[in-house]
């Protein structure tokens, strides 16, 4: 089987929409709990009267909430016109969170609100303007892909490179992706590698993928068909397109010793670590000689 040439698949792989580290979902069930208590303590004629007091007051805070409460119905009915309502009124008193919360709802259209890419865009800059990393990674793929605004592939690596320096996986993704095809940047493979890795030891299944095709091929990086083989293992688990092709071709090549310690790497691995080796080497981390050191 020939390997997948290394083309640009985020925009299959990569939603637009979405926090890559689940921060907000994490506030979105911090929300949920509160709101739903305060609704049992006060009820919610006397609640909603009095975040609304609140947001009229400039809390933006409390606009946000309240915006949540009625997009996910946590202990109000669920309405999307009030959520969009409130996460307006949010972001205009400068919240970035509501700013990219905003900014999704236009992105993908919501139950009465229709789609508009260009709202989109206008929010998810306020928000990354902010420092919010989610909207930088947002922003980087419109103007990589010119939805609500012209294509420009330098601005789209630019706002992909600032998401990707706060720990945005996707964004490191899609970073490798730039430096591996030379769009937006030029083409450099240990540069690609570099994020590639980052991506992977967070989790990203694709990233995954493409860290082990250049471990096989030995593209910006040493040869090496062990990790090439654990790194495509992870990602043919996660159902990724191609993995289970390439992870079978890279087995082929492989000794019945190595295949073990392959899927030992594979199995041992965990979340937000490198590849450990039965190795005190300096490459006993399974991460690129050179890069990554901390």
């Amino acid at each position: 089987m020939k390997l997948p040439n290394l083309t640009m698949l985020f925009i299959a792989m990569l939603p637009l929409y979405g926090c890559d580290d689940h921060s907000s979902e994490a506030k979105t069930e911090e929300t949920a709990v509160k709101v739903e208590y305060l609704v049992q303590d006060e009820g919610e004629e006397n609640l909603t009267k009095k975040w609304k007091e609140w947001s009229e007051q400039g809390n933006s805070g409390a606009s946000l909430e309240l915006a949540r409460s009625y997009k996910y119905g946590f202990g109000l009915p669920k309405d999307s016109a009030k959520a969009m309502k409130w996460y307006q009124k949010a972001a205009e008193q400068g919240n970035a969170e509501a700013q990219l919360s905003l900014g999704i709802m236009y992105g993908e259209g919501d139950e009465g609100i229709p789609k508009d890419s260009a709202k989109a865009f206008e929010w998810y800059q306020k928000s990354a303007n902010q420092g919010n990393a989610n909207a930088q990674l947002n922003l980087g793929y419109m103007y990589g892909n010119g939805e609500g605004v012209p294509k420009d592939s330098a601005k789209a690596v630019e706002w992909y490179q600032k998401a990707a320096e706060q720990g945005v996986a996707k964004a490191q993704f899609n970073l490798g992706l730039r430096y591996g095809n030379g769009e937006g940047v030029p083409k450099n493979s240990a540069k690609a590698v570099e994020w590639y890795q980052k991506a992977a030891e967070q989790g990203v299944a694709e990233a995954q993928l493409y860290l082990g095709i250049r471990y096989y091929k030995g593209e910006g990086i040493s040869k090496n068909n062990v990790y090439a083989y654990s790194w495509a293992n992870l990602a043919a688990a996660q159902n990724v397109e191609h993995a289970q092709d390439v992870r079978n071709d890279i087995e082929e090549k492989l000794t019945n010793a190595e295949i073990t310690e392959g899927q030992r790497l594979s199995s041992n691995w965990k979340k937000g670590n490198p590849l450990v080796v039965n190795d005190s080497s300096s490459s006993a981390t399974g991460r690129p000689e050179g890069i990554l050191r901390k």
